[in-house]
């Protein structure tokens, strides 16, 4: 009977999958592009073998996908959304392969489609997305090479390392992943057998053969992107900064809402109940655990010098979603199998509730004056292009940030490209070729932000003036969504 009614429910999780599906992509459509993934965008045009804030995985990644869909929100988005629905597919089946059981890929499924990190994943586009999805492929190969009671299929180290060079030029924190694999090999007497074998090494050959074009630019450009992500993951905190403890509970807590409470506790409770059981744990076992625990451990230890960003280890807590079903199916647990249902539907609340940033409207302004900025970041760029297409007609735009330059060049008409000027950190427009000389220009607009109080941030662009652009009208401008204003801008229109 158990059988028939698990064979009954088996076609509905392609439903529910493909329903998942489509209404990321409704949403994907409807929102306007974050900073973050306008700037990812502009990289897409400007193919590269690396850039300086990540390696390039994300900017093929959009290039693909616009390519196919077109120059939209959906269309940068697209990739994300089918990439994590399939990375989803590869955690369920890693969970019922080490579970032994369906329900482990059951308990899996419930946990990452109805959880805020999942369907962040799926919408906004970043480094994160593809560093996840080969992440967790890469994992799954390394469990697959340890089947029960059968000899090690040491060929499957080659797609290992194929998945492992796909993460490392992804994000470079994905070395965690070979390092996690490598500790749980040395742990165990099969995994130093393996060790002997060539096979293992092959597929460290490959990840680094396909990580190497990520290597020669940096080589090329004075390990530039290497020393800025050293830098901005390392660097000791200011004197001005709250205590070492307090970023590390910064950190614990932003765990918690990355993975949600509920279940961030539960999964705890698992990778402490494996490691009291570390000497009957099976290998297989070993590589999950410690790839779940690795990059959290490693990021808590740099948190407490420099402040610590929540999706750092994101890539962890698939394995540990593997993990938690792992411990959830072995024995009979009574008190978190009542917890479980709960922990899921915290998920599922704190995921709907993520994405309809409109309940801001039933908070009064003079409760909640300014949107959370996660959600401001979704509202007031394709108004700001419409401003500047009416500003510079025949002229080039130039901002003092990022955020502003991939926001101007996307929502403007024609999608111009757009250039950095007064920033005060470097960023991967300094590397892109084709920069114009203010000097050959008639016309030219460079955005800057205000303050939430209005007046100017500083001294006019030094770069303007010795460029003869000294005719300078200061437009102020601003944009409101949800009954607040969300982004206000100063724009110098500069003429001969």
């Amino acid at each position: 009977m158990d059988r028939s009614l698990a064979a009954r429910r088996r076609p509905l999780f392609p439903a529910i999958c493909l329903a998942w599906l489509f209404i990321r992509f409704l949403y994907d459509a409807s929102r306007q592009l974050a900073p973050d993934e306008a700037y990812y965008w502009v990289w897409s045009r400007h193919l590269a073998a690396c850039y300086l804030d990540h390696p390039p995985m994300v900017a093929l990644l959009i290039r693909a996908s616009t390519t196919i869909f077109g120059q939209t929100e959906l269309g940068v988005r697209i990739g994300a959304a089918i990439l994590t629905l399939v990375m989803i597919l590869v955690t369920v089946e890693l969970a019922k392969t080490v579970s032994g059981n369906q329900q482990g890929g059951t308990l899996a499924a419930w946990v990452l489609l109805l959880s805020p990190m999942a369907i962040g994943l799926g919408t906004i586009v970043t480094p994160d997305t593809p560093a996840c999805f080969f992440s967790i492929c890469a994992l799954a190969c390394a469990v697959a090479v340890f089947p029960d009671s059968e000899k090690p299929r040491s060929v499957l180290w080659i797609p290992f390392g194929l998945f492992l060079g796909l993460a490392l030029a992804s994000k470079y924190t994905s070395v965690l992943v070979g390092i996690s694999v490598l500790l749980a090999l040395l742990t165990h007497r099969q995994g130093r057998r393996e060790l002997l074998r060539p096979w293992s090494w092959l597929g460290a050959l490959i990840a680094l053969a396909v990580f190497l074009p990520v290597v020669m630019w940096n080589r090329d450009h004075h390990w530039a992107s290497f020393e800025f992500q050293w830098h901005h993951g390392t660097q000791a905190a200011n004197a001005e900064a709250p205590s070492p403890l307090a970023d590390l509970g910064y950190f614990v807590l932003g765990q918690a809402g990355v993975f949600t409470p509920v279940l961030f506790v539960m999964m705890l409770a698992a990778a402490l109940s494996a490691l009291r059981n570390w000497s009957r744990l099976p290998l297989r076992m070993r590589l999950v655990l410690i790839s779940a625990i690795v990059p959290i451990l490693f990021f808590a230890a740099v948190s407490l010098r420099h402040k610590p960003e929540a999706n750092w280890p994101i890539f962890a807590f698939l394995p540990a979603t593997v993990l938690l079903a792992y411990w959830m199916t072995q024995s009979p647990r009574p008190l978190a199998q009542r917890w479980f249902p709960t922990g899921v539907i915290v998920a599922a609340v704190m995921a709907v509730g993520a994405q309809i940033p409109e309940m801001i409207q039933l908070v009064p302004t003079r409760m909640l004056p300014n949107i959370p900025s996660t959600w401001e970041d979704l509202f007031g760029w394709r108004e700001m292009g419409r401003e500047l297409d009416e500003l510079c007609i025949g002229g080039v735009v130039y901002c003092t940030t990022y955020e502003n330059a991939g926001e101007a060049s996307f929502y403007m008409s024609g999608h111009p490209d757009v250039w950095m000027m007064d920033s005060d950190r470097a960023t991967a427009f300094d590397f892109f070729p084709g920069r114009p000389d203010p000097a050959s220009l008639g016309l030219a607009v460079c955005v800057r932000n205000l303050r939430r109080t209005p007046g100017p941030e500083g001294p006019l662009p030094a770069e303007l003036k010795a460029a003869g652009l000294d005719k300078i009208e200061i437009v102020h401008w601003q944009a409101s969504a949800l009954g607040r204003v969300v982004r206000r801008r100063e724009f110098l229109v500069a003429e001969r």
